[in-house]
């Protein structure tokens, strides 16, 4: 009996069920950017951009201030172009991951934290 028991703690520790979630897109350097840009970042008004900013390969950064970032400006610098190629890293893998289909119309559509079941008109 204890090799049974042995042997189903083994097979459970190696199944993943159907429903896990996958893994997280890892974004490397990219994750401390708000904005990040191939060309160029413009601003006209009096944004406040939370986090890092930068472009790479370009290097135009205009309109701060009267914007105001809070974190670094990185404008065609190496940690910009490293938080790029991580960004089309962290793309390409999101981008070839499995779906999941999703109904293109979710308007006037409610449920509540009880519901079990999903509605007909959604699938």
């Amino acid at each position: 009996m204890t090799g049974a028991i042995v042997l189903l703690g083994a097979m459970l520790s190696v199944f993943t069920p159907a429903n896990a979630e996958p893994p997280t897109v890892q974004l490397g350097t990219a994750e401390s950017y708000a904005v990040l840009a191939g060309s160029a970042v413009t601003n006209t008004g009096s944004s406040v951009i939370n986090g890092d900013l930068g472009v790479s390969p370009g290097m135009a950064v205009t309109g701060f201030p009267p914007g105001l970032v809070n974190g670094a400006v990185h404008a065609g610098d190496p940690a910009a172009a490293q938080a790029q190629a991580d960004l089309i890293t962290a793309y390409n893998d999101a981008a070839g991951r499995p779906s999941t289909p999703v109904a293109t119309e979710l308007g006037n559509q409610s449920s509540s934290p009880a519901s079990t079941a999903i509605p007909p008109s959604w699938a």
